[in-house]
């Protein structure tokens, strides 16, 4: 005996996302600048995305390399209840995240230099789109 089971379209579909923009407030802080940014992303898929997760990674280049001096990941549900991107629908989401204390420049000579800004948009554990940037901190 054959049994057929009619699934919805949507069952099985795997989410499909895209970062449609992005940017930081700036491009050359000061100390005592609060930094922030933001990823405005779009979704492709059939079906609602219920949470995304951005992680953040900056590091200060130096001559003999990078150091890494911020990563972290932040889950959108943690931030904005009933997080949810309806297919064809855009969210933009800020960094840091509503209640989130800001990332203020330090008032240090040591602070002064370029950063390497990554921000990668993760949706069940895939990678759907990575963004980059340069920044510079002056005195």
């Amino acid at each position: 005996m054959l049994i057929l089971s009619v699934l919805p379209a949507s069952a099985g579909e795997a989410a499909a996302a895209r970062i449609d923009g992005w940017g930081t407030n700036k491009d050359e802080y000061q100390a005592g600048d609060t930094v922030s940014g933001f990823i405005r992303i779009i979704n492709e898929g059939a079906t609602s995305i219920r949470d995304i997760e951005i992680e953040v990674r900056v590091v200060k280049e130096t001559l003999v390399g990078g150091i890494e001096v911020h990563r972290k990941t932040y889950r959108a549900a943690d931030f904005i209840r009933g997080f949810s991107i309806p297919p064809g629908e855009t969210v933009l989401f800020h960094f840091p995240p509503a209640g989130q204390p800001p990332f203020t420049v330090p008032a240090s000579a040591l602070a002064k230099g370029k950063y390497h800004f990554t921000g990668r948009l993760m949706i069940g554990g895939k990678e759907f789109g990575r963004v980059e940037k340069r920044i510079r901190i002056v005195r």
